[in-house]
C-alpha cells in the first residue's frame, strides 16, 4: 500500500504500517483510517492510551501466565506528582511532556482523565481492532504480548 505521509507528517508522527499478518485482509481501510484518528489526538494521551494498553495486556498475561509479568510490578505504579502538573487535562503540550523521550507510566487510566468524546472514540475503534487481532491469528497476538513483556522486564531490570 502506498504511503502518502509528507515529510513533515513523518517528522511529526513517525511511520506507521499495518502488520498484514496481524489483520484480516478487508481491514485496511479500518486500520489506515483508525491511524489517522490517532495522529490527530494530543501527544501525552497517545502515551497514556499507549501506556494503558500495554498495562492492560501485562494485567491479562499475569492471570495467564503469572511468572511473565514482573515487570509490571518491577515499573511504578504510582507516577510522580511533579510530571503530573504538567500532563493533561492539568497542562496541555508542556514541552517536557511533547518533547522529551516518554517513559512508561503503569498508572494510567485515560477514560478516568480524559472525558473528551473523541478520545473514547479513538479508544473505541482500537478496542475493534484489538478484538480483530486477537482473533484474527491468536498465535501471533501472543508472541507479541510476550515479546512486549519481555522488552519491559529487559528494561526494567537494566534500570534496578
Amino acid at each position: 500500500m502506498p504511503n502518502e505521509d509528507t515529510d513533515e507528517d513523518l517528522e511529526t508522527y513517525g511511520r506507521y504500517w499495518i502488520w498484514r499478518e496481524y489483520f484480516p485482509p478487508d481491514t485496511d481501510k479500518e486500520v489506515l483510517e483508525a491511524a489517522e484518528e490517532l495522529r490527530k489526538v494530543n501527544v501525552a494521551i497517545r502515551q497514556d492510551l499507549a501506556d494503558y494498553y500495554i498495562s492492560e495486556a501485562m494485567k491479562t498475561k499475569t492471570v495467564q501466565k503469572a511468572h511473565k509479568v514482573d515487570a509490571l510490578k518491577k515499573v511504578k505504579s504510582e507516577g510522580n506528582p511533579e510530571e503530573e502538573k504538567i500532563r493533561p487535562p492539568n497542562l496541555w503540550n508542556h514541552p517536557d511532556i511533547v518533547e522529551k523521550e516518554h517513559k512508561y507510566r503503569a498508572h494510567t487510566h485515560p477514560h478516568q482523565i480524559y472525558i473528551d468524546k473523541r478520545i473514547r472514540e479513538v479508544d473505541a475503534r482500537i478496542s475493534s481492532l484489538s478484538e480483530k487481532i486477537t482473533s484474527f491469528v491468536p498465535l501471533y497476538w501472543e508472541e507479541l504480548i510476550d515479546n512486549t513483556i519481555w522488552f519491559f522486564e529487559s528494561f526494567s531490570s537494566e534500570e534496578h
